[in-house]
């Protein structure tokens, strides 16, 4: 519920894939990290760890008001998209909060931030 009350917040994560071959992040029903390790893609572009044998992936994801920044193993890959509000109706509520997907993932060292907007 902590992140609920914020308007800018920062995760960082680490994504332990022992046996699934895909796994990833949605905020609120978004769509933050697909990771695809049998095609090497990460949202459908390439992406490929400093060391190939890696079944981890280490996120670093800033998300304010109207943009969420993410930043894969340390900077080596990262990105920026438009912060999406959920729509909810009765037939559809929204869903709420960070949702970790994939069959048999571990995530770990999760840590949560509530972190002050530049603009103000």
């Amino acid at each position: 519920q902590f992140y609920q009350k914020q308007d800018c917040v920062h995760l960082r994560a680490t994504l332990n894939l022992t046996y699934a071959t895909s796994a990833g992040l949605k905020f609120d029903g978004q769509t933050l990290v697909d990771y695809d390790l049998n095609r090497n893609t990460l949202n459908g572009q390439f992406y490929s760890p400093q060391d190939p044998t890696s079944l981890s992936l280490t996120m670093d994801i800033y998300i304010d008001r109207t943009s969420i920044e993410v930043f894969i193993d340390d900077g080596l890959y990262s990105y920026s998209m438009e912060r999406k509000r959920a729509i909810s109706t009765p037939q559809h509520p929204a869903s709420k909060g960070f949702e970790f997907w994939g069959a048999d993932i571990n995530v770990s060292d999760i840590q949560l931030d509530s972190v002050e907007s530049i603009w103000e």
